[in-house]
């Protein structure tokens, strides 16, 4: 997509954002395909950082990047950027002088394309000479290029007055902004108020006027065996999952199941037909020391490319789900299992896609259901309007080379189904079977607001994991509460079955992907994201250092009152473990006002919502928060201010 020039991001645009008191976005690039995702993000400023050294070239020192290599990487990144402003780092030892400094950053900006040049270090008359031809960005705090020590800059007073010197200089020598790695944040806050012109900051705290990280932080791209600074927030963790996809590739080739017939290009009939006569032709090939004819040799690449492409069978019955898994019983076959209401999405579809890793990495079977269970609903006419197209459905789990699809009717899963009462029970069924589980509405506001909704997921899962026997299920991390209790009752009946629960999916203004989005008006649509922008606004404060004393009570209002200004119909907010899903207000003992903060610093929580922002439908979300959380949902979580 090619951005107008006039949407892309000037100079005088960041100047003017720091005047208005905008935060700047800045992330490190290092080839156009990264710069390409980080545009369509629309971040403000590109930094082609000398990170690049480590992240990318495999080096031990940012010192050891060269102006050549810098060159290069910046061209590559300005190929992919329409939008985003482009600052190149000066490598080491190339403004050591005022005339090489001049044209070295002419060389970055002539053959990189970039818009800017940033300096390492307090040297205010190299940046007036650079800054005569070329923008400049300066660099003050720890300097990776030449420090010994990596511990945080402007600790005392001395230190204090110091920093504040050297900014005032660097911008009088006419830098243009300023970026300020691992200073205390009362010391760049103080920094920040103090120029004109805006700060940067990394590990420097928020009050600088805007933030940088560099890529492979921020994705998680790093050796998972490696820490990362404390000032760095993943906002998902791509490296496992890059790892898994490469093993799947592997196993897939190493089966021979990849390429299949769809990944493929054939000749046409009357070409083959052309050569399957061309007897002179085929004496030239031989298998096994003899002669392989043409028809011989046709008919088996047809065939094994027959083999490899996927058809997808679509069982309708109980009994016939039943019967084909027993007859997959003696090969062993081994099934992951997605079981779906209906309905579906791109969220829906990342669950299939996270169950094909897994299908490739242990040779699995992938089987859905779409059942639209009435004992998960309160409202009858919920139920009915409930938004989705089976046959569309059906079509999107065969594109995507499901092996089986699982399209029960209600009276098929529950014979003794009465549609007037929404229960299973009638005269001839006095004694009906249900599975529920204790505890759920005095302990989960989801279970409290929707009577029976746990015990219809508890039933329908129990019959559905009896008939399909699968090894793995994958659900999705929005249903939080719906995930802790289908791991509690395969802990009780299904001990051998594993749960895999995949983060939730969002979409790009943060709106959790949801089959009831479809159900909102055009003003209700907009307004949506502000329930996932509400969890944001609560996990801002409760990660907030200043917030030693905030209470659950407390965060809680917090909700409450961001729901109440931006008129969210609140349903409520509550506040869970992550790992067996207990209501916190239920466990903690709150007298001393930091029991919240102390609990948090060790373990995972999840805040969870629910509520409208019109009368088409009701919306849930959550976010994990807390302990050692680095996936934070696949998004970019929205920065609230208090």
């Amino acid at each position: 997509l090619k951005t107008k020039s006039a949407d892309r991001v000037l100079l005088k645009h960041l100047l003017a954002m720091k005047r208005k008191q905008q935060l700047i976005t800045m992330v490190t690039c290092y080839d156009a395909s990264q710069a390409l995702l980080a545009d369509r993000a629309k971040v403000d400023t590109v930094l082609v950082g000398d990170s690049c050294a480590n992240v990318v070239m495999g080096l031990k020192n940012t010192n050891q990047m060269t102006l050549n290599a810098m060159v290069h990487h910046t061209r590559a990144v300005t190929r992919g950027i329409e939008r985003a402003y482009v600052v190149s780092d000066m490598p080491f030892g190339t403004y050591l002088t005022g005339d090489d400094a001049v044209r070295n950053a002419a060389t970055l900006v002539g053959e990189g394309g970039a818009s800017c040049v940033k300096l390492e270090g307090f040297v205010p008359d190299i940046i007036r000479q650079i800054a005569r031809f070329v923008p400049v960005c300066a660099h003050l705090g720890l300097m990776p290029q030449t420090a010994d020590c990596f511990g945080t800059r402007g600790r005392s007073y001395a230190d204090v007055k110091q920093l504040s010197e050297e900014a005032l200089r660097v911008q009088d020598a006419g830098a243009s902004f300023l970026v300020l790695e691992k200073v205390c944040a009362e010391t760049a806050a103080y920094i920040s108020q103090l120029l004109h012109i805006p700060t940067i900051g990394i590990g420097s705290g928020k009050h600088c006027d805007g933030q940088v990280l560099v890529w492979h932080d921020m994705l998680g791209l790093g050796d998972p065996e490696q820490s990362v600074y404390k000032f760095v927030k993943q906002y998902c963790n791509l490296a496992p999952r890059i790892v898994q996809a490469i093993e799947a590739y592997i196993g897939e080739v190493k089966q021979g199941t990849f390429p299949a017939q769809q990944h493929s290009y054939y000749l046409s009939e009357t070409t083959r037909q052309k050569l399957k006569d061309d007897a002179q032709l085929w004496q030239q090939t031989s298998g096994d020391g003899e002669s392989v004819g043409g028809h011989a040799f046709f008919e088996r690449i047809m065939s094994i490319s027959s083999s490899t492409s996927t058809t997808t069978k679509i069982v309708k019955s109980a009994a016939e789900i039943r019967r084909w898994r027993d007859s997959l019983y003696d090969t062993r076959t081994q099934v992951i299992f997605v079981p779906f209401l209906g309905g579906l999405h791109d969220g829906h579809l990342a669950l299939i896609e996270e169950a094909k890793q897994y299908a490739s990495a242990h040779q699995l079977q992938i089987w859905c259901s779409l059942f639209l269970n009435p004992l998960q609903f309160n409202d009858a006419a919920d139920y009915v309007d409930y938004p989705y197209d089976m046959d569309a459905d059906i079509a999107a789990l065969c594109k995507l080379g499901v092996d089986v699809v699982f399209t029960p009717g209600v009276h098929d899963v529950y014979p003794c189904y009465d549609a007037e009462h929404n229960t299973i029970s009638d005269a001839q069924q006095s004694f009906a079977a249900f599975v529920d589980f204790e505890h759920i509405t005095s302990e989960c506001d989801e279970g409290r607001s929707r009577p029976g909704h746990f015990k219809g997921v508890g039933t329908v899962l129990t019959k559905l994991f009896a008939w399909i026997r699968p090894t793995y299920a994958v659900f999705g991390q929005k249903d939080f509460m719906q995930c802790i209790v289908v791991k509690n009752l395969c802990r009780e009946f299904f001990p051998d079955l594993s749960i895999i629960v995949h983060p939730t999916v969002r979409e790009h203004d943060g709106l959790a992907m949801s089959s009831r989005n479809n159900k909102l008006s055009r003003d209700e649509r907009e307004r949506a994201p502000l329930i996932y922008q509400c969890l944001c606004a609560m996990e801002s404060y409760l990660l907030s250092s200043s917030c030693e004393h905030l209470s659950i009570a407390r965060l809680k209002q917090i909700g409450a009152e961001f729901a109440a200004q931006h008129n969210i119909d609140l349903e409520y907010v509550s506040l869970h473990t992550m790992d067996s899903g207990r209501n916190l207000e239920h466990m903690i003992q709150e007298t001393d006002g930091d029991a919240l903060m102390h609990y948090t610093k060790s373990h995972e929580i999840v805040i969870s919502i629910a509520g409208s922002v019109g009368p088409s439908t009701r919306l849930i979300d959550n976010i994990v928060v807390g302990g050692n959380h680095k996936k934070n949902m696949l998004a970019v979580i929205v920065i609230m201010h208090a």
